[in-house]
């Protein structure tokens, strides 16, 4: 058994947030043969599960750019920062321009 761990977007799914038919079936026969197939991506998991299942897959998930884990659909692991973090990075961020989202859940 194998971890086959696969970047999302522009990777598994094109510019339309779509996936290829054969990108599906590859998934689907490498969890048919007893490898466990795993999605990674900056996006936030309610993002995620319904491109997912759109296309009848059921893979575990590392979403947020890895500060959440689900397996079988379940939260196993959170990365939380503490809200002077949050701030801090923040302002930071509002110096440079820079875009962000904060999650509070």
């Amino acid at each position: 058994m194998k971890l086959i761990a696969l970047d999302l977007d522009g990777t598994t799914f094109n510019s339309k947030k779509d996936i290829s038919e054969e990108n599906r079936k590859a998934i689907q026969m490498a969890q048919q043969q007893g490898h466990i197939v795993m999605v990674l991506s900056g996006r936030a998991p309610n993002e995620i599960f319904p491109s997912l299942e759109k296309y009848g897959l059921h893979c575990h998930v590392g979403a947020n750019n890895g500060a959440s884990l689900y397996i079988d659909g379940q939260l196993v692991n959170l990365v939380k920062l503490q809200p002077e973090q949050c701030y801090k990075i923040a302002k930071e961020l509002d110096k440079e321009y820079i875009p962000y989202t904060i999650s509070t859940q």
